[in-house]
């Protein structure tokens, strides 16, 4: 049974392939009985597959994943992947790095980058796009400020930064390492803003951390195949990591995405950039517990001002009571 998976393609596509090779020599090993086609889409070329049904399982960044989501049918993610590193290390979040020139002085904090240029990887991209916006945002640094130079690939971004036509560049930060390693990167000559220690993380970061990728199936795709490909692939566990990578790809439990959702949110990046109608079931339902307390102690408020009326009452009618024997007595 041939599934055909469609893979968010962000740059070269051989060192995806060489990433994924250990976990389909695995899954061949499971005897699994179905075979996977792989093919590496730009976005909006992976977003058409997704519309035309071409394609029956989709594995893309966290932030396309909610485009998706947003603009075809596409159902929750079954699973997400993970990557395992040379030393057996399991990472499952991803992140990004804001880099910069380390001759420029003037850029010593994300805050310093309000009104520069910047290299980013698309509109999609989770570390290289929502996850230093994100970080910005922070900052106090917001996107609007921003002049967003998009680059296709990841070394284009860094080879802009390197020639000074931006001032700054957003970069996945598991790519961080591997471009060092493969000579693209001089690590000597850039610095990392804002950079964050997270426990569990092995990579340098600038931002917060998001699930990684997602997998999901299409709609067409009957259930109990998916449920068989999920219980397959979750056995097929890579072993061997490609030196030429440093890492290899696995499939886990599916990460929570409304962290991805809330951040486009607050951000007001598609598909919420345009301002939300507020209504009253909407406040209800996101505020109940903030309208019960307000309620409850409205209620209070009402309870003891009915008690000091009811206890002002009494002694007035004491006093008057007094007042009127006393005035008898004389």
């Amino acid at each position: 049974m041939p599934l055909t998976v469609g893979i968010y393609e962000l740059g070269p596509a051989r060192s995806a392939r060489l990433a994924m090779a250990p976990l389909m020599s695995a899954l061949e090993n499971t005897g699994a009985p179905f075979s996977l086609r792989f093919l590496f889409l730009r976005g909006p070329a992976l977003e058409a597959a997704v519309a035309a049904g071409e394609i029956d399982l989709v594995v893309t960044n966290p932030y396309h994943y909610l485009l998706l989501r947003a603009r075809t049918d596409l159902p929750p993610a079954f699973a997400s992947v993970y990557v395992r590193r040379a030393d057996g290390t399991e990472v499952h979040r991803v992140g990004g790095v804001v880099l910069v020139d380390r001759a420029r002085d003037d850029l010593g904090s994300l805050a310093d980058l309000a009104g520069k240029r910047v290299a980013t990887l698309g509109s999609s991209d989770t570390g290289g796009y929502l996850a230093p916006l994100a970080a910005l945002a922070e900052a106090g640094v917001p996107a609007a400020s921003l002049v967003m130079v998009d680059y296709a690939t990841q070394p284009e971004a860094l080879a802009a930064l390197r020639a000074g036509e931006v001032d700054a560049a957003f970069l996945r930060s598991a790519n961080y390492e591997y471009f060092r390693a493969g000579g693209l990167l001089d690590a000597a000559s850039v610095r990392v803003l804002g950079q964050r220690d997270e426990p569990g993380f092995p990579f340098l970061n600038s931002t917060p951390l998001y699930p990684q990728w997602a997998v999901a199936a299409l709609p067409h795709v009957d259930p109990a195949v998916v449920r068989l490909a999920f219980g397959s692939l979750l056995r097929a566990q890579p072993l061997a990591v490609p030196a030429a990578t440093g890492y290899a790809a696995g499939i886990g439990l599916p990460g929570d995405y409304g962290t991805v959702d809330a951040a486009a949110r607050v951000l007001r990046l598609p598909p919420y950039e345009e301002a939300e109608v507020l209504r009253l079931d909407d406040v209800l339902r996101q505020y109940r517990w903030e309208l019960l307390a307000l309620a409850a102690a409205f209620l209070l408020v009402l309870a003891l001002a009915a008690g000091l009326l009811r206890a002002n009452r009494a002694v007035r009618a004491a006093y008057r009571s007094r007042r009127a024997a006393l005035e008898e007595l004389d």
